[in-house]
């Protein structure tokens, strides 16, 4: 049997995204936080890698894949959908309209870098109590169940399917985070590869770089 090396894309992701980040905090700041930081994905790396052949293993079997096929088969999963879309959607008005000014409102506003840096840290990431809700909201839905769903409407050809990413990357704009789209287009040019569709990779990854350009022009204060 041949061996897919699929498997090991979640935690090559995770890693090229987050552990420059954190071993450049670490360096820097030396502080309890970038410590934490880079022991969370050390974590996760050893539970990935000794979890995931462990349910692979159990998922060859006939007898648990039926089950959970079964089990598939009784859930809505269309108004699964439907409810995270609309969780998410009050997730980012519910943080658009409780915050002093959003990201994308300061740098069109021709705020300095320092006041879109502060805009962008209040909209989410310094949110605590009852409110950090919104931040765990928006990273699990907008980091790994949107991006799932606006993949899903491009394998299934969905009348809509353009609209849901662009719906989804405006809500990324709202908060401005510069590695966002990433989590957008990285799953549709991951499928297109492996349909090889390649005019589609590379028309993904073009809108991609160009995303990430005008993020970072915007957070820069280039307006």
């Amino acid at each position: 049997m041949r061996t897919s090396y699929l498997w090991h894309l979640p935690a090559v992701l995770v890693l090229g995204i987050y552990l420059p980040a954190a071993l450049l905090g670490a360096y820097v700041f030396r502080d309890a936080y970038a410590l934490s930081f880079l022991a969370l994905l050390a974590i996760f790396t050893v539970s990935y890698y000794v979890l995931y052949p462990q349910f692979a293993r159990l998922f060859r079997l006939a007898t648990v894949r039926s089950f959970f096929w079964r089990l598939g088969g009784w859930v809505n999963w269309r108004a699964c959908a439907w409810i995270a879309v609309a969780i998410y959607l009050l997730t980012i008005a519910a943080a658009a309209l409780t915050t002093h000014a959003t990201p994308l409102g300061a740098a069109l506003r021709g705020a300095s870098l320092m006041d879109i840096a502060d805009a962008r840290a209040a909209f989410l990431a310094k949110r605590e109590g009852m409110e950090a809700l919104l931040r765990y909201s928006a990273f699990i839905l907008g980091r790994s169940v949107m991006p799932f769903l606006v993949t899903y409407a491009y394998w299934s050809g969905h009348r809509l399917r353009h609209v849901a990413l662009a719906a989804l990357l405006v809500s990324y704009g709202i908060s401005l985070e510069k590695a966002a789209p990433v989590f957008a287009f990285l799953p549709l040019i991951l499928m297109r590869a492996i349909q090889g569709r390649w005019k589609a990779v590379f028309a993904h990854a073009a809108v991609l770089a160009a995303c990430l350009a005008a993020w970072t022009f915007l957070v820069m204060g280039g307006l």
